[in-house]
């Protein structure tokens, strides 16, 4: 799609030391949007005539969707002073509800939950010139903030799987946990492989730490195991889970430590 952005070099009535002035770059041409955290984006103002302030806008596309949202302001003219004399660094940290403010897909609008794995916001800056005129910088100077998934990888899986008439057996092995959307892993159940095609979610609040299980495919229901508590430790990238599900004698049960290994 065509977003219509124009180099610096293009617009008329600039003066040839405007034309290589008032442009601005980024050191974060690629960042992530993790679930319930900020983004920081970086820009330098390069040595030119004076920029007063920095715009940003952002448009965001939708996997789900296959198409774009309107484009919003996301940051209105940001102080900017001194670059007249030297480059300037400028940041920014954007929270979730910054990035989706009046942000609508198909006329509705985004939801933190409605994010899927590979959605982006693609942000173009614009430099506020102090003569008045604003310069569209070109978008090799555009940023894409991609959703990603802040504990999906492979993690080294130990624990006791307790079946009602066989008792307990150690699981220690490795899992993929693979994404699903921001705060959604798939992964097997227990010890259990993939020829036993018994699947769940693990979904992790982003804000608590708090763990919880979703049945994908398998036995008849899953569980969160009563009186224990399931959550990740974001230091030491480790996950507890504590579930459980029905069949023939009674519930198996499932303890695991989940170590992220890469």
């Amino acid at each position: 799609m065509a977003l219509g952005f124009q180099s610096c070099d293009n617009i008329p009535n600039l003066t040839e030391k405007a034309a290589v002035g008032g442009m601005v770059w980024t050191s974060t041409p690629a960042a992530k949007y993790l679930s319930g955290q900020d983004v920081k984006l970086s820009y330098t103002v390069a040595k030119g005539p004076a920029v007063s302030s920095i715009t940003l806008k952002a448009k965001f596309y939708s996997v789900k969707q296959q198409a774009w949202s309107n484009e919003v302001v996301l940051a209105d003219k940001k102080a900017v002073s001194g670059n007249d004399a030297n480059d300037v660094k400028v940041d920014f940290t954007f929270k979730f509800a910054d990035l989706a403010k009046d942000v609508k897909v198909k006329g509705v609008q985004i939801t933190e939950g409605s994010l899927a794995i590979a959605d982006k916001w693609v942000v173009t800056t614009y430099s506020n010139l102090a003569d008045g005129r604003t310069v569209a910088n070109n978008s090799g100077n555009q940023v894409a903030i991609a959703v990603a998934n802040f504990f999906a990888g492979s993690y080294k899986v130990t624990g006791k799987f307790t079946h009602p008439v066989n008792g307990p057996r150690d699981i220690n092995k490795v899992k993929a946990l693979d994404p699903v959307d921001g705060k959604t892993c798939m992964t097997l159940i227990g010890d259990l492989t993939a020829a036993n095609d018994f699947w769940m979610n693990i979904v992790i609040d982003a804000t608590t730490n708090d763990a919880s299980v979703q049945l994908v495919k398998g036995p008849a229901s899953l569980s969160l195991t009563p009186g224990k508590r399931s959550y990740y430790d974001p230091a030491k990238k480790m996950i507890y889970m504590y579930y459980q599900y029905p069949g023939s004698g009674g519930n198996r049960v499932i303890e695991e430590v989940y170590t992220f290994d890469k």
